[in-house]
């Protein structure tokens, strides 16, 4: 524990709000335990350390983040990846391994969709080749939220989408019911149509996607 870690722990106890506290636990349908701070809350509590956050490197960079990780409340958790987002210009290639822990650790969609497109993301442009591997290794996992990362990670990637890759990972899942697969799907290709929706509609054509992912895929497009 740290002085910033206990600073910030602090602040999240003395804002809690149980009434605020219930209705988010059952949003999330009751998967977690909840303080009570929305959003807005979190960021003004985070404010004054932005600062202090942005500096830290290394291993403290990873070591600050899991001390929130590891709590039990919910909001820790989001407050643990919004550090590890803060600190973007100091990662290194080794926070993959880190990331990707994440992604199977207290899953549900409210952090891997963050941990995807944010931090899989953001920290697979430092050695794309090295981690391509990698990606390939999720697509073809048992762990759902492996693979809906693998789908999804270059949601922000605009006209830089490795689209050889989403679609190799993509018709390697078409077939899987699950829903955060066929939703993932559909939501990568929708951010694709974007920047190239001619490829988009193309693949949608030649592949037999489910209705959900291919509703979902051309929805800008109807």
């Amino acid at each position: 524990m740290s002085k910033l870690t206990t600073e910030i722990e602090k602040l999240c106890l003395k804002n809690s709000d149980r009434k605020i506290a219930e209705p988010m636990a059952k949003y999330m349908r009751n998967k977690f335990e909840f303080l009570g701070l929305p959003r807005p809350k979190r960021a003004e509590i985070l404010k004054p350390f932005h600062k202090e956050i942005r500096s830290l490197k290394g291993d403290e960079i990873i070591s600050t983040a899991d001390y929130f990780w590891k709590k039990e409340e919910r909001e820790f958790q989001y407050i643990a990846l919004n550090i590890l987002e803060m600190t973007k210009k100091n990662w290194e290639e080794k926070f993959f391994e880190n990331f990707s822990y994440l992604i199977t650790d207290n899953s549900w969609w409210d952090t891997v969709d963050m941990i995807a497109s944010h931090l899989i993301g953001g920290v697979y442009k430092l050695n794309p080749r090295k981690f391509r591997k990698e990606i390939i290794k999720f697509s073809k996992a048992e762990n759902i939220w492996q693979v809906r990362t693998s789908i999804i990670f270059q949601l922000n990637y605009g006209k830089e989408t490795d689209t050889e890759l989403l679609f190799e990972v993509i018709r390697w899942n078409k077939s899987k019911e699950e829903f955060f697969i066929q939703k993932g799907i559909g939501w990568a290709l929708r951010q694709l149509t974007y920047t190239d929706a001619g490829l988009v509609k193309k693949f949608v054509k030649e592949n037999e996607l489910s209705k959900l992912a291919t509703r979902e895929a051309l929805r800008r497009l109807k």
